[in-house]
């Protein structure tokens, strides 16, 4: 609904910036949004880290000729596609679109869409090109309605600061009742034979998965499999099997987070320098029970160098959320904390005291 209002305003003077961990959805409740709506939409996937501000407006420009055959489209001219082109190409989107019947004010849509090639590293300028974009086309003057997907939560820190013309909208994890209808809704759709997915059995798979992850990319791909069982037996045990990998590779993520990622010497707010790492990061989080907000007094580090470590490890990546709009940390899944609270009830060995004390 958040996204519907947005995309309704007549003059939106801003454009908003879809995040969210990997596998939250967001592509697909965009993707889903912007059909309800219906027409003017051009969803443009990035992948070039480098590509410019003049490169990306060519490149809307080649998507929106791709997307409408040239008889029909509003943004086909004759002349070459330059960038300067594009202006009178949204001008002409909305013109045609409001004498086809839409509402006064009616305007297109642009949505980026940054791939994981494009935010993959905190040195490129494609998120912040992206927003100059957006800034000139949808808040400027404007001439569309502007959104931004970014496939990462640390994908933040490249945005420019300029928070008075961004919007965000935060996707994240389904609550209990939202997984258990998504799955309900999933199995119907992709288990046919209401022998296999019986009430009984799609009720233990529910008991056995939903402690474990609500994020709709996990629960996607479990359905994906439940889709080949054969009978109700092998459905429950495809589920076990799911649920065993699941938490086996939360515990892969958790052990190898738990090294000197974060190993770094700060001043805390007493101007004494401690050196904080990952273990002193899961012991926090399982002390509280909820996200922490960074700094903090017990660790005085700020989101953005948090995030610009954590995103150096894969394991780390895996094993923890950060959101650096509300600039907090999290477990990724109940299932990493669970792991975390394992791996750090252990008597250290006695050969590597040393390294479980300190990262």
């Amino acid at each position: 609904e958040t996204l519907k209002s947005f995309l309704k305003l007549i003059d939106p003077r801003s454009y908003m910036v879809v995040v969210g961990p990997r596998g939250a959805g967001k592509s697909t409740l965009v993707s889903h949004v912007l059909t309800e709506l219906g027409g003017g939409v051009l969803i443009v996937p990035v992948e070039k880290p480098s590509a410019t501000v003049s490169e990306l407006k060519e490149l809307v420009l080649k998507v929106a000729l791709e997307q409408y055959p040239k008889t029909e489209s509003w943004y086909a001219t004759p002349t070459p596609l330059k960038d300067a082109n594009l202006a009178e190409r949204l001008e002409a989107a909305a013109r045609v679109g409001r004498e086809d019947g839409r509402e006064e004010g009616w305007l297109p849509t642009i949505v980026f869409e940054i791939t994981s090639a494009g935010d993959a590293s905190g040195d490129n300028k494609l998120i912040r090109n992206a927003c100059t974009v957006l800034k000139a086309l949808a808040a400027d003057q404007p001439l569309c309605h502007g959104v931004i997907v970014l496939s990462s939560s640390f994908a933040v820190a490249e945005l420019t600061d300029d928070r008075a013309r961004q919007h965000f909208l935060r996707v994240g994890a389904f609550s209990r009742d939202e997984a258990s209808a998504n799955l309900d809704a999933q199995f119907k759709a992709d288990v046919s034979d209401e022998m296999i997915a019986t009430v009984a059995a799609v009720s233990r798979v529910k008991e056995r998965i939903l402690p474990l992850t609500t994020l709709p990319m996990y629960l996607r791909r479990l359905t994906q499999d439940l889709s080949k069982s054969t009978n109700e037996a092998d459905f429950v045990a495809r589920a076990e099997a799911w649920a065993s990998k699941f938490e086996a590779a939360a515990r892969t993520d958790v052990e190898g987070a738990g090294n000197s990622v974060l190993n770094i010497f700060i001043r805390d707010k007493t101007g004494k320098e401690r050196c904080f790492t990952t273990h002193d990061l899961m012991r926090e989080l399982l002390n509280t029970g909820a996200p922490v907000t960074l700094p903090r007094a017990t660790f005085n580090v700020p989101s953005d160098m948090f995030a610009s470590k954590i995103r150096k490890s894969n394991e780390a990546k895996a094993a923890f959320n950060v959101d650096l709009v509300s600039k907090t940390v999290d477990f990724a899944s109940a299932t990493h904390r669970k792991a975390a609270a394992e791996l750090l009830s252990l008597p250290p060995p006695t050969s590597s005291l040393w390294s479980w004390l300190f990262g």
